[in-house]
Protein backbone atom coordinates (compact mmCIF):
# COMPACT_ATOMS: atom_id res chain seq x y z
CA UNK A 1 0.00 0.00 0.00
CA UNK A 2 1.10 3.69 -1.39
CA UNK A 3 2.22 5.79 2.35
CA UNK A 4 0.11 9.39 2.24
CA UNK A 5 1.52 12.46 1.23
CA UNK A 6 0.57 15.74 2.68
CA UNK A 7 0.57 18.70 -0.22
CA UNK A 8 1.02 22.26 1.52
CA UNK A 9 0.33 24.94 -0.79
CA UNK A 10 -2.00 22.54 -3.53
CA UNK A 11 -3.95 25.14 -5.15
CA UNK A 12 -0.78 27.14 -6.28
CA UNK A 13 1.19 26.34 -9.53
CA UNK A 14 3.47 23.40 -8.01
CA UNK A 15 1.06 22.11 -5.61
CA UNK A 16 -2.04 21.58 -7.83
CA UNK A 17 -0.06 19.27 -10.26
CA UNK A 18 2.14 17.25 -7.38
CA UNK A 19 -1.47 16.81 -5.92
CA UNK A 20 -3.10 15.39 -8.63
CA UNK A 21 -0.22 13.35 -10.23
CA UNK A 22 0.44 11.72 -6.68
CA UNK A 23 -3.09 10.90 -6.27
CA UNK A 24 -2.72 9.29 -10.16
CA UNK A 25 0.04 7.46 -8.90
CA UNK A 26 -1.77 5.49 -6.49
CA UNK A 27 -1.11 7.58 -2.99
CA UNK A 28 -3.57 8.90 -1.00
CA UNK A 29 -3.01 12.99 -0.79
CA UNK A 30 -3.92 15.03 2.43
CA UNK A 31 -4.47 18.72 1.99
CA UNK A 32 -5.59 21.40 4.07
CA UNK A 33 -7.00 24.72 3.88
CA UNK A 34 -4.86 26.00 7.27
CA UNK A 35 -3.15 29.01 7.34
CA UNK A 36 0.55 29.69 8.54
CA UNK A 37 1.24 33.30 9.47
CA UNK A 38 4.75 32.47 10.99
CA UNK A 39 4.92 30.83 14.11
CA UNK A 40 6.01 27.38 14.60
CA UNK A 41 2.53 26.60 16.17
CA UNK A 42 0.26 27.95 13.93
CA UNK A 43 -2.79 25.49 11.93
CA UNK A 44 -1.16 24.39 9.02
CA UNK A 45 2.42 22.86 10.65
CA UNK A 46 -0.04 21.40 13.27
CA UNK A 47 -2.26 20.07 10.31
CA UNK A 48 1.04 18.20 8.44
CA UNK A 49 2.36 17.07 11.84
CA UNK A 50 -0.53 15.22 13.44
CA UNK A 51 -1.59 13.69 9.68
CA UNK A 52 -0.68 10.42 9.10
CA UNK A 53 1.28 11.41 6.26
CA UNK A 54 4.53 9.57 5.61
CA UNK A 55 6.14 12.54 3.31
CA UNK A 56 5.29 16.42 3.82
CA UNK A 57 5.58 17.98 0.40
CA UNK A 58 5.89 22.07 0.84
CA UNK A 59 4.76 23.39 -2.80
CA UNK A 60 4.41 26.86 -1.09
CA UNK A 61 6.43 29.81 -1.61
CA UNK A 62 6.15 33.87 -2.69
CA UNK A 63 7.80 35.05 -5.60
CA UNK A 64 8.03 38.77 -5.69
CA UNK A 65 6.03 39.48 -8.32
CA UNK A 66 3.20 38.81 -6.05
CA UNK A 67 4.81 40.60 -3.00
CA UNK A 68 5.73 44.05 -2.15
CA UNK A 69 6.46 43.04 0.81
CA UNK A 70 9.68 41.83 2.46
CA UNK A 71 7.86 39.89 5.27
CA UNK A 72 5.54 38.34 3.38
CA UNK A 73 9.20 36.47 1.38
CA UNK A 74 11.18 35.54 4.71
CA UNK A 75 7.86 34.08 6.11
CA UNK A 76 7.08 32.31 3.34
CA UNK A 77 10.27 31.00 1.66
CA UNK A 78 12.28 30.93 4.43
CA UNK A 79 10.31 30.18 7.85
CA UNK A 80 7.73 28.03 6.88
CA UNK A 81 9.83 25.13 5.24
CA UNK A 82 12.59 25.76 8.69
CA UNK A 83 9.25 25.40 11.35
CA UNK A 84 7.97 22.66 9.14
CA UNK A 85 11.04 21.23 9.35
CA UNK A 86 11.44 21.03 13.17
CA UNK A 87 8.33 20.12 13.80
CA UNK A 88 7.59 17.10 11.67
CA UNK A 89 7.70 13.95 13.29
CA UNK A 90 10.89 11.57 13.12
CA UNK A 91 9.29 9.21 10.75
CA UNK A 92 7.96 12.07 8.59
CA UNK A 93 9.77 13.59 5.66
CA UNK A 94 9.64 16.97 4.10
CA UNK A 95 10.44 17.43 0.64
CA UNK A 96 10.70 21.15 -0.24
CA UNK A 97 10.80 23.25 -3.39
CA UNK A 98 13.71 25.71 -4.02
CA UNK A 99 14.85 27.62 -7.38
CA UNK A 100 17.88 28.77 -9.11
CA UNK A 101 17.51 32.54 -7.73
CA UNK A 102 19.34 31.66 -5.25
CA UNK A 103 22.41 32.81 -7.30
CA UNK A 104 23.26 36.21 -8.72
CA UNK A 105 23.03 35.10 -12.35
CA UNK A 106 26.07 37.21 -13.70
CA UNK A 107 27.83 34.08 -15.13
CA UNK A 108 25.55 30.37 -14.78
CA UNK A 109 26.62 26.55 -14.92
CA UNK A 110 26.06 26.95 -10.82
CA UNK A 111 27.49 23.26 -9.48
CA UNK A 112 25.26 21.80 -6.22
CA UNK A 113 28.11 22.53 -4.12
CA UNK A 114 28.61 26.11 -4.24
CA UNK A 115 27.12 29.00 -2.03
CA UNK A 116 24.29 31.06 -3.10
CA UNK A 117 25.07 34.30 -3.75
CA UNK A 118 21.57 36.42 -4.89
CA UNK A 119 21.13 39.48 -2.63
CA UNK A 120 18.20 40.47 -3.67
CA UNK A 121 15.11 39.47 -1.20
CA UNK A 122 13.65 36.96 -3.39
CA UNK A 123 16.95 35.31 -3.67
CA UNK A 124 17.87 35.52 0.02
CA UNK A 125 15.06 34.30 1.21
CA UNK A 126 15.05 31.40 -0.60
CA UNK A 127 18.51 30.66 0.75
CA UNK A 128 17.41 30.26 4.05
CA UNK A 129 14.86 28.17 3.27
CA UNK A 130 17.30 25.75 2.06
CA UNK A 131 18.87 25.36 5.47
CA UNK A 132 16.44 22.81 6.03
CA UNK A 133 18.44 20.45 3.78
CA UNK A 134 20.77 20.43 7.22
CA UNK A 135 17.61 17.92 8.63
CA UNK A 136 17.74 14.38 8.43
CA UNK A 137 14.52 14.03 7.47
CA UNK A 138 14.32 17.06 4.45
CA UNK A 139 15.08 16.93 0.90
CA UNK A 140 15.39 20.18 -1.47
CA UNK A 141 15.00 20.13 -4.76
CA UNK A 142 16.54 23.11 -5.85
CA UNK A 143 15.51 24.15 -9.71
CA UNK A 144 13.44 26.45 -11.74
CA UNK A 145 10.21 25.35 -13.34
CA UNK A 146 7.83 26.48 -15.58
CA UNK A 147 4.12 25.34 -14.97
CA UNK A 148 0.51 26.26 -15.63
CA UNK A 149 -1.56 27.75 -12.96
CA UNK A 150 -4.81 27.84 -11.71
CA UNK A 151 -6.81 30.59 -12.59
CA UNK A 152 -4.55 32.43 -13.60
CA UNK A 153 -0.95 33.38 -12.74
CA UNK A 154 2.29 35.25 -12.68
CA UNK A 155 4.27 32.36 -14.05
CA UNK A 156 6.55 32.56 -17.61
CA UNK A 157 3.64 30.25 -18.92
CA UNK A 158 0.75 31.60 -17.69
CA UNK A 159 2.06 34.56 -18.68
CA UNK A 160 2.79 33.62 -22.55
CA UNK A 161 -0.46 31.72 -23.13
CA UNK A 162 -2.41 34.88 -21.92
CA UNK A 163 -0.78 37.11 -24.42
CA UNK A 164 -3.30 37.67 -27.42
CA UNK A 165 -2.13 35.87 -30.24
CA UNK A 166 -2.49 38.67 -32.77
CA UNK A 167 0.59 40.68 -31.19
CA UNK A 168 4.15 40.19 -30.67
CA UNK A 169 5.91 38.78 -27.77
CA UNK A 170 9.32 39.78 -26.83
CA UNK A 171 11.64 36.61 -26.03
CA UNK A 172 14.88 37.45 -24.52
CA UNK A 173 17.61 35.70 -26.08
CA UNK A 174 20.48 36.35 -23.26
CA UNK A 175 18.43 35.24 -20.39
CA UNK A 176 19.35 31.82 -20.20
CA UNK A 177 17.72 28.77 -18.03
CA UNK A 178 17.48 24.68 -18.15
CA UNK A 179 14.74 24.12 -15.40
CA UNK A 180 11.96 21.59 -15.81
CA UNK A 181 8.11 21.49 -15.66
CA UNK A 182 6.06 21.70 -13.27
CA UNK A 183 4.75 18.02 -13.61
CA UNK A 184 8.67 17.02 -14.08
CA UNK A 185 9.14 18.06 -10.62
CA UNK A 186 5.91 16.07 -9.38
CA UNK A 187 7.73 13.40 -11.64
CA UNK A 188 11.04 13.09 -9.38
CA UNK A 189 9.30 13.61 -6.42
CA UNK A 190 7.19 10.17 -6.97
CA UNK A 191 11.20 8.48 -7.52
CA UNK A 192 12.17 10.05 -4.57
CA UNK A 193 9.63 8.53 -2.57
CA UNK A 194 9.88 5.43 -4.13
CA UNK A 195 13.78 5.23 -3.54
CA UNK A 196 12.96 6.55 -0.03
CA UNK A 197 10.59 3.57 0.48
CA UNK A 198 12.62 1.05 -1.18
CA UNK A 199 15.14 1.77 1.34
CA UNK A 200 17.12 3.98 -0.28
CA UNK A 201 19.38 7.02 1.46
CA UNK A 202 18.12 10.65 1.14
CA UNK A 203 19.67 12.80 -0.69
CA UNK A 204 19.49 16.41 0.95
CA UNK A 205 20.12 18.94 -1.95
CA UNK A 206 19.80 18.26 -5.62
CA UNK A 207 19.51 20.33 -8.66
CA UNK A 208 17.50 18.47 -11.21
CA UNK A 209 17.85 20.27 -14.84
CA UNK A 210 17.70 20.08 -18.46
CA UNK A 211 19.77 21.67 -21.18
CA UNK A 212 20.43 24.94 -21.53
CA UNK A 213 18.21 27.56 -23.70
CA UNK A 214 17.74 31.25 -23.44
CA UNK A 215 14.43 32.60 -23.04
CA UNK A 216 13.62 33.10 -26.69
CA UNK A 217 13.84 29.54 -27.38
CA UNK A 218 11.38 28.86 -24.54
CA UNK A 219 8.99 30.74 -25.62
CA UNK A 220 8.76 29.35 -29.17
CA UNK A 221 8.95 25.75 -27.43
CA UNK A 222 6.01 26.99 -25.63
CA UNK A 223 4.00 27.67 -28.85
CA UNK A 224 4.94 24.48 -29.87
CA UNK A 225 3.94 22.58 -26.98
CA UNK A 226 0.57 24.13 -26.56
CA UNK A 227 -0.08 25.17 -30.34
CA UNK A 228 -0.29 28.46 -30.44
CA UNK A 229 0.08 31.73 -32.82
CA UNK A 230 2.34 33.84 -31.37
CA UNK A 231 4.80 35.55 -33.00
CA UNK A 232 7.80 35.97 -30.75
CA UNK A 233 10.40 38.83 -31.47
CA UNK A 234 14.05 37.60 -30.50
CA UNK A 235 15.28 40.77 -28.39
CA UNK A 236 18.74 41.25 -25.80
CA UNK A 237 17.59 42.73 -22.34
CA UNK A 238 19.80 44.56 -19.88
CA UNK A 239 21.30 42.93 -18.04
CA UNK A 240 22.11 39.63 -18.99
CA UNK A 241 21.22 36.78 -16.76
CA UNK A 242 22.80 32.97 -16.34
CA UNK A 243 20.91 31.20 -13.53
CA UNK A 244 21.72 27.81 -15.10
CA UNK A 245 22.66 24.67 -12.86
CA UNK A 246 24.93 22.46 -13.22
CA UNK A 247 22.60 19.55 -13.05
CA UNK A 248 22.74 16.42 -10.77
CA UNK A 249 20.47 14.91 -12.70
CA UNK A 250 19.84 15.36 -16.24
CA UNK A 251 16.09 15.11 -17.32
CA UNK A 252 14.39 14.65 -20.81
CA UNK A 253 14.52 17.53 -23.08
CA UNK A 254 12.54 20.58 -22.35
CA UNK A 255 10.41 20.49 -25.17
CA UNK A 256 9.70 16.61 -24.62
CA UNK A 257 8.66 18.20 -21.22
CA UNK A 258 6.41 20.98 -22.16
CA UNK A 259 4.57 18.19 -24.85
CA UNK A 260 3.99 15.86 -21.88
CA UNK A 261 2.49 18.94 -19.34
CA UNK A 262 -0.01 20.04 -22.46
CA UNK A 263 -1.46 16.34 -23.05
CA UNK A 264 -1.42 15.77 -19.03
CA UNK A 265 -2.86 19.22 -18.53
CA UNK A 266 -5.84 18.18 -21.36
CA UNK A 267 -6.57 14.93 -19.37
CA UNK A 268 -4.01 12.47 -20.76
CA UNK A 269 -2.89 11.20 -17.58
CA UNK A 270 -0.95 8.50 -19.31
CA UNK A 271 1.20 10.82 -20.98
CA UNK A 272 2.73 11.40 -17.38
CA UNK A 273 2.58 7.78 -16.04
CA UNK A 274 3.77 5.86 -19.01
CA UNK A 275 7.24 7.87 -19.66
CA UNK A 276 10.04 5.91 -18.76
CA UNK A 277 11.62 7.59 -15.71
CA UNK A 278 8.09 7.56 -13.89
CA UNK A 279 7.54 3.79 -15.00
CA UNK A 280 11.11 2.34 -13.63
CA UNK A 281 10.88 4.19 -10.22
CA UNK A 282 7.05 2.32 -9.83
CA UNK A 283 7.64 -0.63 -8.94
Amino acid sequence: MSPSVFVAGHRGMLGHVVARLLEESGFRIITTDARYEGHAGDALIAAARSSDARYVVNCIGRIWQKSTDPTELFRANALLPIHLAQSLRPDQHLFHASTDCVFAGDRGAYAVSEIPDADDEYGVSKQLGEGVRHWPNASVLRVSIVGLDLGGGHGLLAWFLSQPEDKPVRGYVNHFWNGITTLEWARILVERINRLEGGEANVPLSQPGTERVDKYTLLCLFREAFGTRHEIIPVEASPSIDRTLVPTETRAPIAEQLAMLSRWAHGDAGAARGAPPLAAARR
